[in-house]
């Protein structure tokens, strides 16, 4: 194989040996191959022509129309408030877009779907109010003028009905009239002072168009309307303020004295002294209030208290080194006491009758003041317990009788002592009988048609 470093010739290179066959070629043309014959530059294309091909020869430049293409239209569907005619769209044909479904004059307001909705047109002057989140606007149902000037005011001509009367002349006042009609502007009708005379405690001087109006040194009222009435006194004054009468002045301790006239009395209802209660030593209670119905006690120099209200029946009872107490008295064996709105009624209960069949009988504290019958042919014994066991009141009365052939004889516990004349504790026979009396502690004595 040869190889060239250079290659001169004066002709082009062949295609068969990797050349155009060709010497020049036409500026902006599009090159097309020609078999092995020399490459060919096509004549260069008008703006907007295309390269068409052409079977067994070479493209060429030239135009195609619409009708030609293939894959070309693009359709246009409707939606929301839109209607499209003219799709599907060729190229270089038309489309019409419009928006339908709209009131003419009505303004257009979205819905939670997206679309949009007509709101219903509004009459000459309403506004458009806004409802809200959630909610349309409306048109409101007052009516206001188309314009106003500035300076203008606005108001209600009628129910719902706004209008501006004008800024008013200079000077002017604006001049109401009543419910159910409209203020107007109006001229200033005040007057020009000719002349200032004094009065009660007042006098006059200067000129009638400027005058000086004075207040007497001395003044003498017969009913005084004010918010604040000062003495003006600077040692020692008063100051009536609405309803407080204060001393004022530069004394430390000011006295405020009410004096009445003639035989006329100081009158003071619902008094209050420094906002405190007036105090015992003062000659007062101490206090503001008392129970209902409550006792009142003395506290010495303190503030009196009370009771609470005494219930049916209570009597105040001393109580040394205290206050006195409410309380009732106490029933007792044989006794009743009742007690009813205003008076206490004590009365004597007489005895209740225990009727005991066994052989043995201990006494309770139920047995005080009772008459108990024991009926058993066998003897009888009734058990007096020691007062740790059943703390009887001394001066506690049980009485007895014999009912049956057994006997009763009266049986102390350890430690509880029974007085009786020859040491007589047991009863003679059927339908004797006996009492025990608690005479201390642990100490009876025993009486009756008894025995030893």
């Amino acid at each position: 194989m040869a190889t060239m470093n250079t290659i001169g010739s004066d002709k082009p290179i062949e295609i068969s040996f990797g050349g155009t066959g060709v010497a020049t070629l036409t500026q902006y043309g599009v090159l097309v191959g020609n078999g092995a014959t020399d490459i060919q530059a096509l004549a260069v294309g008008s703006t907007n022509e295309v390269l068409l091909g052409n079977t067994g020869a070479n493209p060429s430049w030239g135009t195609v129309g619409n009708s030609a293409l293939t894959n070309s239209s693009v359709t246009l569907s409707d939606g929301d408030n839109i209607t499209v005619t003219g799709s599907p769209l060729s190229l270089g044909g038309t489309a019409t877009i419009a928006l339908s479904g709209m009131t003419q004059y009505a303004l257009q307001v979205g819905n939670a779907s997206g679309s949009l909705t007509d709101l219903a047109i509004g009459n000459a002057g309403q506004v458009l109010q806004s409802g809200g989140a959630g909610a349309d606007p409306a048109w409101s149902t007052a009516t206001y003028p188309s314009t106003a000037t500035q300076g203008d005011l606005i108001c209600a001509l009628a129910d719902n009905t706004f209008t501006a009367p004008g800024a008013g002349t200079a000077t002017y006042v604006l001049a109401a009239y009543g419910a159910g009609a409209a203020p107007t502007w109006q001229a200033n009708t005040l007057g020009t002072v000719t002349s200032v005379s004094g009065g009660t405690n007042i006098s006059t001087s200067g000129t009638a168009t400027d005058p000086v109006i004075d207040l007497d040194a001395t003044i003498t009222l017969t009913t005084v309307n004010a918010t604040t009435f000062d003495t003006n006194v600077a040692a020692a004054g008063v100051t009536l303020t609405g309803t407080t009468l204060s001393a004022d002045g530069t004394d430390s301790d000011i006295d405020i004295n009410i004096t009445p006239k003639g035989t006329g009395s100081t009158v003071i209802t619902n008094p209050s002294f420094n906002g405190d209660l007036i105090a015992v030593s003062d000659g007062g209670t101490g206090s503001s209030s008392f129970t209902d119905g409550g006792i009142l006690l003395g506290s010495g120099a303190g503030s009196i208290t009370a009771t609470s209200q005494p219930t049916d029946g209570q009597l105040l009872i001393g109580h040394t080194g205290a206050d006195p107490d409410l309380a009732t008295l106490t029933a007792s064996t044989g006794i009743t006491v009742t007690n009813a709105a205003g008076s206490i009624t004590i009365a004597s209960t007489g005895t209740t009758v225990v009727v005991d069949t066994s052989t043995s009988k201990t006494l309770v504290i139920g047995d005080a003041g009772k008459f108990i019958t024991m009926n058993n042919a066998a003897a009888i014994a009734l058990n007096i317990p020691l007062n740790s066991s059943v703390a009887f009141p001394v001066g506690t009365i049980v009485s007895f009788q014999q009912l049956g052939a057994g006997q009763i004889t009266v049986t102390p516990a350890g430690g509880v002592t029974l007085q009786s004349a020859d040491n007589a504790y047991t009863t003679v026979k059927q339908y004797s009988g006996g009492c025990i009396i608690k005479t201390a502690t642990d100490q009876w004595g025993v009486f009756g048609d008894m025995e030893a």
